[in-house]
Parts: C-alpha cells; sequence; structure tokens
C-alpha cells in the first residue's frame, strides 16, 4: 500500500453474508470478514497505508474509553444503550449479547430468519496485526 493511502471498508451490512465459521473454538456463523480467503497461502499485504474498517457503524462504545466528544457524536445518530455508559449503534445488537449467546456464538438459533435477527450482533470481525514473526516450529 502506498502511503497515505486507505482502503476504507463500507458500513453496508449486505456486502457481508453470514457464512459458517468457528469463534473461540465453537462452531457458529459470522459476517463474512472483509478480508477473508478459503485456503489461502502466501497472501500478504505490506506498506505504509492504512486500513480503516468503518467501525464507527457497528462497534458499541463504552463511555470510559471514548472522549467526551466521541460519545456525544456517536449516540446522537441513535441506536440503545445497554447501560448508561455502554452504547450499541443498533437494537438487535442486544438481543445477541445477552440472551442467547456463550462467549459471543449464539447457541439456540435455528433457522436462517433467526440468524438474520441477530445479524448486527455478529458484525465483521477484522484483526489488525501491528507486528508479525514468521516463527518455524519442528
Amino acid at each position: 500500500m502506498e502511503k497515505g493511502s486507505i482502503i476504507l471498508f463500507s458500513p453496508d451490512v449486505d456486502l457481508y453474508p453470514l457464512v459458517e465459521t468457528v469463534f473461540k473454538g465453537l462452531d457458529t456463523r459470522r459476517c463474512q470478514s472483509p478480508i477473508s480467503g478459503r485456503n489461502p497461502e502466501n497472501v500478504v499485504i505490506t506498506g505504509e497505508g492504512a486500513i480503516d474498517g468503518n467501525g464507527h457503524y457497528w462497534r458499541p462504545l463504552k463511555r470510559e474509553k471514548v472522549t467526551e466528544s466521541v460519545w456525544r457524536e456517536a449516540t446522537a445518530r441513535g441506536g440503545v444503550y445497554k447501560r448508561p455508559t455502554y452504547w450499541f449503534p443498533y437494537p438487535e445488537t442486544l438481543k445477541g449479547g445477552d440472551t442467547i449467546s456463550n462467549m459471543n456464538v449464539p447457541q439456540t438459533l435455528q433457522t436462517e430468519e433467526e440468524w438474520h435477527s441477530v445479524r448486527h450482533f455478529l458484525r465483521p470481525v477484522m484483526v489488525s496485526l501491528i507486528a508479525c514473526k514468521n516463527v518455524w516450529l519442528q
């Protein structure tokens, strides 16, 4: 990536379909990751650019972890509070969090409709690596 370039992921949840996966050792479904592949080999993104997951569209906020201006701006867009200091951008997020999940993995969903009803809870996940070592194990 060129210095100063940005890969910006879309906030359109329809671009990230539900896929079967494993999360923390449990079989589940999650939204497709913005960068993903099946059995990839020797894939790398290098350079001095940035990858912006557009998290402010789906990420919950804890008031104590953001500035007052970020808190006001985010909560002004609507959303729902789990408690006065914990805000989610979508009401559907709460449905998955406290009532049907174990370690962020829904346990009781059976139909496609049920899975889609908690889609915002299953938001896309992207892992950011600051540094990575290739360690050969024998």
